[in-house]
């Protein structure tokens, strides 16, 4: 069934493509998917057929069959494509030249909200390409965009309120978490996610640890608990006094990149340390803290249940 009044164009059909369209299927939307060129957009749509099938093929839901699909228009142009649709999701490749290209053409083609899927550039520096760009703005995606819930909101300078709201309400009828976040290179997530990536290399670069290690590493101890906390609540959990201890050794051993920020230090001499003192980067005050740990650690149980073995839970029950 689909979404009253809801059509969706998606430009662009590789890998992001592909499961921004499962993703839009799946909540019910109508969707019409269009490439850069008729090739392409053949071959992205059995590409997304492909998908449709090995998900199917796993268990997995999906919301679709295979033959389903061809009730879903494929355009053979980009003006096609848009026509119909009250929200055009361009998703091509992460290059200037052909992102502004596309969107130029995309909003000859449409008054309605035009998003960009990027994951790096500055709203503000592909605006130019809109003839109107209140309603331009980024949404950046995760892939596969299909599972992964989260999405950021990029609103550019010329972004109307509006947009912002249409956006939100699209991604909301997606199931998707959506995050509104200013506009600059990278936004949020890669970041810090790319800082972190950077700090992995040079480990590995200087022979601290291998590839594999350094993800089980990961994977095992702070990486374990970011699905339920985010770094600052982490922080405050641990001790705003052990993370500026920490940075300090970090700093003494490998300079400016790990010099400790000056709010953090502020926090620290007024003796806001987090959780144990009620106070950190977030207010505890009224919260029961041995409630808070049983909370926490009951998360933590069912995380390392859900990611054991069949014989480790097996091995685990029989205790």
């Amino acid at each position: 069934m689909t979404v009253p009044g809801r059509t969706i164009a998606i430009v662009g059909l590789g890998t992001m493509g592909c499961g921004l369209a499962v993703a839009a299927l799946e909540s019910g939307l109508e969707v019409r998917v269009v490439d850069r060129d008729v090739g392409a957009t053949r071959r992205g749509f059995e590409q997304l057929k492909s998908r449709v099938a090995t998900y199917r093929g796993l268990n997995l839901p999906v919301p679709i069959s295979r033959s389903e699909l061809a009730n879903h228009c494929c355009a053979e142009t980009i003006a096609e494509a848009c026509a119909p649709a009250e929200f055009v999701l361009e998703s091509v490749p992460e290059v200037w030249e052909i992102k502004r290209a596309v969107l130029k053409e995309i909003s000859a083609a449409t008054r309605s909200v035009v998003a960009t899927n990027t994951s790096s550039f500055p709203i503000h520096e592909l605006a130019p390409a809109l003839i109107d760009p209140t309603r331009f703005l980024g949404v950046h995606f995760f892939h596969p965009a299909e599972w992964i819930p989260g999405v950021e909101v990029i609103p550019g300078e010329q972004t109307s309120r509006e947009t912002v709201e249409n956006a939100l309400e699209l991604l909301n009828s997606m199931g998707k978490t959506a995050t509104v976040v200013r506009s600059s290179a990278g936004f949020v997530a890669n970041r810090l996610q790319l800082a972190l990536f950077s700090e992995c290399m040079r480990i590995v670069d200087e022979g601290v640890a291998t590839v594999a290690e350094i993800d089980g590493i990961v994977r095992s101890t702070f990486g374990f608990r970011l699905p339920a906390f985010g770094p600052f609540a982490i922080a405050d959990m641990a001790g705003l006094d052990i993370y500026a201890s920490i940075l300090e050794t970090l700093a003494d051993a490998f300079g400016s990149r790990f010099e400790m920020p000056e709010s953090l230090r502020r926090l620290v001499e007024a003796g806001n340390l987090g959780l144990k003192t009620g106070k950190g980067f977030r207010d505890y005050s009224g919260i029961d803290t041995t409630e808070f740990a049983a909370a926490r650690d009951a998360t933590y149980a069912r995380f390392t249940r859900a990611l054991s073995t069949p014989e480790e839970h097996r091995n685990e029950n029989s205790r």
